[in-house]
């Protein structure tokens, strides 16, 4: 790995960085050429001295320059000028210079850019190269990629910034130094040594002054962190401070290790300030020295006072670049650094590496024989150890790995499926080395669900098509049918569908559902009606009041796309409020909140916040109810001042009420009339730019936004009837299933948003999820191990049954948990505690189920 900033730069961007030096040129001749213009400027028109009379034209931008004595002399013209008079050649003049410094302007934003280039690609072109290794390492070497993936991050963006600058600032700041010596030495030979000597002072100064100002950040940082940790421990230990009576000891101690801090702190700064002020030194007395001697060679008439202007001015330009410079080496000194450390974490990943071709291919594309030989592995996460394991498995065939815990069946899978190298010996499938194959295609010959399960942020389908390969997925029908297989071979496609059935439609789903929706819906209604069951769904109607639904429902009358009339936000959004207005819902809602609020707040006190009844029946949640018990307590001690979003809270909770479920006898007939007028104030003056915020319910079209199951039903399940939802999703199910679009109600759960703290959350649906995974990729070998963890006997036996059956004319090899019936597939490997158990016959090792 690279540890030269410079290098690496220049090796991931040859481009930018060609770039970089070619716009380094332009602004060393812009620079250059600004400062000849000032001189000449002020020689020819301001001094006057070139234009004797009213008519003399003199040459404007003539370029020469003069050969020492010792080559002859005289001089080189480059270029003859333009003749201009004294107007128009000052008009040209200080036009010019303003040109000149726009460009210088844009040189160096354009070079900034390109740097910003150059750092982008070097950092991302470091970060691939990193990660590359981290994917190709074996597993074993899973504590040295975790090191090495820390310094992704924030140590390559740390780095990044260096890496731009590795060859701008050389290439564009140098050029401007370069340039404005060859300015200098062209006037005279003094003042070129004397920008070379204040150039050399300032760099000598400037570093030591940079590593002052870093050692006093780091002193203050450590003391902060000092005081900070002292402060800490004497709060750990506030008991005994009080028994024994040590507060002014304790006390002392501090004051000590404050005065500690002082003494360092200001000794940082005494150094620092004297190394600023050597820098000042330089800084101002580089121009005072110059106006010195310049001002004598001007006297002499030796140098010219356009020279002496612009030499002036180049004093103090160049102490700009001069201090990028300084700070550029003190970067390239932390980047190669940082680099090192890098290196390092790498280095100890490449000595765990394999490098080993790993190209290998079986002769056929199912595996006919695995043969372990010698086999000894170590699993440092359980501790189980397996040696001298020496077996050969005939396959196809469905095998059961069995023995007490501890046995070693885990590692033995594992080591099968490549996910675990062999400490000794090998594995040979077909007689190629496992370990000569690549990753993907043995992951694609021999399927391993028994790691720790991965669930990634994103739908369902997406985690189910983590690691198939593009040739698979490219035909999307024909993927989810084989994931709709393999969860209904694993047994989670009812929690799939139950996720599809209540989850969102979406537009994508929409298109193909929408066709048939209201024929789907009249389907419903008549299931219902003949079950007898029709009274239990209240369906949806323009005119007349919901009963089950809440009363923020019956106004919206629609479905929310987006945050704007979501329900915690519903009662702070300007439009309802302006509707509630309209209709004189603001009181009366606002008094049903506080009625609400009273009774949950009286019926909830003393329950803790995390209590199950308190989420589950309380209208607010834990994170409300503290603000809703200060609302009320203020009004039982009679301070009827509102406070500002008391009747925000209050309307909230008005907005989740529903009559049938909370029983509260606060909604009668004539509030509900005037509800039903909000609604329609509401859908009447619904502004163009937030219609896209609400789908409204029709019964002719299907609603994008409301879950299948609402679209189906088109109304609300009664609350108050027992049973009332299961026996109506019952007949939904059956609808569904007589109309064949059940593996439509499976696509959409597979469209579901699942994740670490979302869907199939739990341990065992991850893990069936990541058997599913393997199951879609139809391997030749499937070995699992764990996925049993966590399931009742029954629950297992049913699995092991349904994959035996499933599986038929591929291989399994199951590790097997205590309790299950060692003959339940068709060959059974035992395993001790100290390894294989070693059959005395072919007999013995292999049993009929």
């Amino acid at each position: 790995m690279e540890r030269d900033p410079i290098r690496l730069s220049w090796r991931s961007s040859r481009g930018p960085n060609l770039g970089i030096a070619f716009v380094g040129l332009l602004l060393a001749g812009a620079v250059f050429l600004f400062l000849f213009v000032l001189a000449t400027l002020i020689d020819d028109v301001v001094i006057g001295g070139r234009f004797a009379g009213a008519d003399a034209r003199v040459p404007f931008l003539r370029l020469s320059f003069g050969l020492p004595r010792v080559l002859g002399g005289g001089s080189i013209v480059l270029s003859e000028g333009i003749p201009l008079g004294r107007d128009l050649y000052l008009t040209a003049a200080v036009a010019t210079l303003l040109a000149l410094i726009l460009l210088q302007v844009a040189l160096r934003a354009l070079v900034a850019l390109l740097a910003a280039a150059v750092s982008r690609r070097a950092a991302n072109g470091l970060r691939q190269d990193m990660f590359r290794r981290i994917v190709t390492a074996r597993p074993s070497a899973q504590d040295e990629a975790e090191t090495a993936a820390r310094q992704i991050g924030e140590g390559v963006g740390r780095l990044a910034p260096a890496l731009g600058e590795a060859l701008a600032v050389p290439l564009a700041a140098g050029a401007e130094i370069v340039v404005i010596h060859v300015f200098g030495f062209v006037q005279h030979l003094w003042i070129g040594l004397l920008f070379l000597g204040g150039a050399i002072a300032a760099a000598a100064l400037m570093r030591p002054l940079q590593e002052a100002r870093a050692a006093a950040g780091l002193v203050a940082r450590e003391n902060n962190r000092e005081a900070g940790r002292m402060a800490e421990e004497t709060a750990r230990r506030l008991p005994a401070i009080r028994v024994h009576g040590t507060g002014q000891a304790e006390f002392g101690a501090f004051n000590a290790m404050l005065a500690r801090q002082s003494g360092r702190l200001a000794a940082g700064a005494r150094r620092h300030v004297a190394r600023q002020a050597l820098v000042a030194v330089v800084r101002y007395g580089l121009p005072a020295l110059f106006i010195v001697i310049a001002g004598n060679l001007a006297a002499e008439r030796v140098l010219t006072p356009g020279a002496f202007v612009a030499g002036l001015f180049a004093a103090f330009l160049m102490l700009r670049p001069v201090d990028a410079v300084m700070r550029w080496l003190s970067g390239q000194y932390d980047g190669r650094a940082a680099l090192e450390e890098m290196a390092r974490a790498v280095g100890s990943l490449n000595a765990r590496a394999d490098r080993r071709e790993r190209s290998a291919r079986l002769p056929q594309s199912t595996p006919q024989r695995i043969s372990v030989e010698g086999l000894a592995a170590f699993d440092a996460h359980t501790g189980q150890r397996l040696e001298g394991v020496d077996i050969a498995l005939d396959l196809p065939a469905h095998i059961a790995l069995v023995g007490p815990p501890g046995s070693g069946t885990d590692v033995f899978a594992a080591v099968l499926a490549g996910a675990l190298d062999p400490a000794a010996g090998r594995v040979l499938v077909d007689g190629v080395d496992l370990r000569d194959m690549s990753d993907d295609y043995r992951a694609s010959v021999i399927a391993y669900a028994g790691a720790e399960p991965v669930m990634l942020d994103g739908s369902l389908r997406e985690n189910l098509t983590y690691g198939a390969p593009p040739e698979l997925t490219r035909d999307s029908e024909a993927w989810d049918d084989r994931l709709i297989a393999s969860l209904k071979l694993v047994g989670v496609d009812a929690e799939v569908y139950s996720l599809g059935l209540n989850g969102a439609v979406g537009t994508h789903a929409a298109a193909r559902l929408a066709p048939f929706i209201a024929d789907a819906r009249r389907a419903v209604r008549t299931e219902l009606a003949s079950a007898g069951i029709e009274d239990l769904v209240d369906p949806f109607a323009a005119e007349r009041y919901n009963r089950h639904g809440t009363v923020a429902e019956n106004i919206l009358f629609g479905v929310p796309v987006g945050d704007t009339f979501e329900e915690r936000r519903l009662a702070r959004n300007p439009f309802l409020r302006a509707v509630l207005e309209a209709e004189e819902l603001t009181r009366p809602l606002a008094d049903m909140g506080l009625a609400i609020a009273t009774q949950m707040v009286e019926m909830f006190a003393g329950i803790p916040d995390d209590n199950a009844l308190v989420e589950r029946f309380a209208f607010f949640s834990a994170e409300e109810r503290g603000r809703y018990e200060s609302l009320i307590a203020r009004r039982v001690q009679r301070r009827r001042n509102e406070q500002a979003g008391d009747r925000d809270l209050l309307i909230a909770l008005a907005l989740r009420y529903v009559e049938t479920r909370h029983r509260l006898g606060l909604l009668d007939e004539a509030l509900e009339a005037r509800i039903l007028a909000a609604r329609r104030t509401f859908a009447r003056l619904l502004p163009p730019g937030l219609a896209p915020a609400i789908e409204f319910w029709d019964p002719e079209r299907l609603c994008s936004a409301a879950s299948l199951s609402d679209n189906l039903l088109f109304g609300r399940v009664a609350y108050d009837i027992a049973g009332a939802e299961e026996r109506v999703h019952a007949a939904v199910r059956r609808v569904l299933a007589s109309l064949d679009l059940d593996a439509e109600v499976l696509r959409l759960g597979l469209s579901a948003r699942v994740g670490p703290r979302k869907g199939l959350a739990s341990p065992v649906p991850e893990r069936l999820v990541d058997l599913v995974r393997c199951l879609a990729r139809e391997p030749g070998v499937l070995v699992v191990s764990h996925i049993f963890e966590g399931m009742t006997r029954a629950g297992a036996e049913a699995l092991i049954d349904r994959l035996h059956r499933g599986l038929d004319g591929r291989s399994l090899i199951a590790v097997l948990p205590p309790g299950l019936p060692e003959d339940c597939l068709d060959r059974t490997v035992r395993f001790s505690r100290t390894g294989l158990v070693q059959p005395q016959a072919e007999a013995d090792m292999i049993e009929g189920s």
